[in-house]
């Protein structure tokens, strides 16, 4: 539906695009009241808490955090295992052609060089070159290869768009595995 970039590390910078985004998905006919449900990485401790409530304090109707890192804390934890799950899962849907992109998909940059059609075809750069590493052991050489799935292999230097997309699609399995819990879950602006 809708792909963006923030590039500042300020929180609040970041709180305002994520509104922005929202707003703009809103805009599409049909989803001007759609329930969002928003699915942060949280590897750096408490990041999909920050988000979950930045967007509680902003008064986002109708959305709905993931709750899917440990512990049931907000977001979902990308480990090695994780993004070889969204890597199989992805290819996937690729091979059945089940990953559409909307005709009326929204950027909300200002910045020609972030419109819509061509966040559209740095997604599917990154996806072109996410791929699965074998790291073979230095001090044990009959020792089996760790896997990682990364996007960052051969003079790459992001993946994170792609990363956003396949964990869209993992939330959507989420929230659907988990109907009993996710039904009963009240939305960030009725939250405490």
């Amino acid at each position: 539906m809708a792909a963006d970039l923030c590039s500042s590390e300020r929180p609040e910078k970041q709180a305002a695009k994520l509104v922005q985004h929202i707003a703009a998905v809103r805009s599409i006919p049909g989803l001007q009241t759609a329930k969002i449900v928003f699915c942060p990485e949280s590897n750096l401790g408490s990041e999909g808490k920050r988000f979950a409530q930045d967007l509680s304090r902003e008064g986002v109707r109708n959305c709905f955090c993931l709750m899917e890192d440990v512990r049931g804390n907000e977001g979902v934890r990308m480990t090695d295992e994780f993004k070889k799950e969204m890597w199989m899962s992805t290819n996937a849907l690729l091979l059945y052609r089940r990953i559409r992109w909307h005709q009326c998909m929204v950027s909300i940059s200002d910045d020609e060089k972030f419109s819509a059609p061509r966040m559209r075809k740095l997604i599917i750069d990154e996806l072109c070159g996410y791929q699965r590493q074998l790291i073979y052991s230095k001090s044990d050489p009959l020792a089996p290869p760790k896997e990682r799935f990364t996007g960052k292999i051969g003079g790459v230097a992001c993946d994170d768009h792609c990363i956003a997309l396949q964990i869209a699609y993992k939330a959507m399995e989420f929230w659907t595995a988990k109907p009993d819990f996710y039904s009963r879950l009240k939305p960030l602006d009725k939250q405490p």
